[in-house]
């Protein structure tokens, strides 16, 4: 069989035999739809001149409306801030250290959650709440500083400067006798003490308050002393030294010496006019004449002019030797016969021309200590007779 070449074959056309069938429905070929860009709108534009048709519901209209910034539309919703960060903030500046905490912890708990804002609020809270325990902590350090040991004063205390009063003016002790703080009355009115005379200290460093108060008091006892011949011008009253002040010294340097009452009692006028007939029995000088205390363990007693009636007449007055307290029994012992022995004398001199009966007093263990070993021998009429003295017994000192 022979081979095909390359050579073209021109088929010729089939002659097909005629069909009764009837032909098939032509098919009919349409083109594809051209495709519509991404970018065109699915509605067709309006007509020119035609009004624009609404926007869409929810959709967002561009441009922005009139006064409305573009970025508006796009920003995205607003946090709310936990309202426990704001409480964390506030009780953090009032320093309630512990309810920030708190409140700082449960904001970071619950932001984590929830979303909400309000973390910035609890940090500015705890770092207000730390700043108020740094400052308590350096003020405490302050308060417990080393302190002054002559004034007890802390190095850092501002001091604090009394206004005391001048000499005749009167006032009261608000904070009580340990207490120099005064407050000024009126001298017509009831008042507690009264200053009556005033001195100034040696020029010298600053000796401390202690030092200060107890050189005060030495100079008060004896610059009322001269002034009143007794420390004690008051009944039961005491003497209060106003010191200088370490915050005026040395410029003020005085020391105040006022007299007060006795605690329960107020003072109605001048001192001045209340002591000059007051004396302490270690005051007392031979041939003073004066009513007896009604407390027998009573300090002081009242001098009364020996041509009145009066209790008792002073004869002596002296001082047991120095040394260690010998105890009560030995001092009533040894003032009870030195009075004896002086009375036997004088009145082997000065025989008294009324009936009379001899006592004496002596000093405490606590007066000997500080240094008052006085013994005093007096004369009264005779116990149970009902009478009292109505002239001097023993001849009368010279009234200072």
């Amino acid at each position: 069989m022979p081979l095909l070449s390359d050579a073209l074959v021109t088929v010729p056309d089939v002659i097909m035999p005629p069909n009764d069938d009837p032909p098939p429905e032509e098919t009919r070929s349409h083109p594809a739809p051209a495709p519509t860009p991404a970018w065109a709108p699915v509605t067709p534009p309006p007509p020119p001149g035609a009004p624009a048709p609404p926007p869409m519901p929810g959709a967002a209209q561009w441009p922005a409306a009139e006064g409305q910034p573009y970025g508006a539309l796009f920003a995205p919703p607003r946090r709310p801030t936990d309202r426990l960060a704001i409480a964390a903030l506030v009780t953090g500046l009032l320093g309630m250290v512990v309810l920030t905490i708190g409140f700082a912890i449960a904001v970071f708990v619950r932001t984590g959650r929830t979303g909400a804002q309000g973390r910035g609020l609890a940090v500015g809270g705890l770092a207000a709440a730390l700043t108020w325990v740094v400052v308590v902590s350096i003020g405490a350090a302050l308060l417990l500083a080393v302190r002054d040991p002559r004034d007890g004063t802390a190095a850092g205390d501002a001091p604090t400067v009394l206004v005391y009063p001048k000499v005749g003016e009167c006032f009261d002790l608000p904070r009580g006798r340990l207490d120099t703080e005064t407050e000024l009355v009126p001298c017509d009115r009831p008042h507690e003490a009264e200053v009556v005379a005033a001195y100034n200290l040696p020029e010298s460093a600053w000796p401390g308050q202690d030092e200060a108060s107890i050189a005060g008091r030495k100079g008060c006892d004896q610059r009322l002393k001269e002034r009143f011949h007794t420390i004690m011008p008051v009944e039961g009253g005491e003497i209060v030294a106003l010191p200088p002040q370490k915050a005026t010294w040395p410029r003020d340097r005085e020391v105040r010496c006022a007299v007060a009452g006795p605690e329960t009692t107020r003072l109605t006028g001048p001192v001045s006019a209340l002591g000059y007939e007051l004396r302490r029995w270690n005051e007392l000088q031979a041939g003073a004449c004066f009513d007896l205390p009604k407390k027998k363990d009573a300090p002081s007693v009242r001098l009364i002019d020996c041509m009145k009636r009066h209790d008792a007449q002073l004869t002596h007055r002296y001082s047991l030797p120095r040394g260690p307290f010998p105890g009560d029994r030995a001092v009533e012992k040894k003032a009870g016969a030195g009075c004896q022995r002086r009375m036997a004398s004088l009145f082997r001199k000065h025989r008294p021309r009324v009936p009379v009966n001899g006592w004496f007093g002596h000093t405490s263990k606590a007066g000997w200590e500080s240094g008052d070993r006085s013994v005093v021998c007096y004369v009264t009429a005779p116990k149970g007779s009902g009478s009292r003295l109505s002239e001097p017994v023993v001849p009368q000192p010279t009234r200072a």
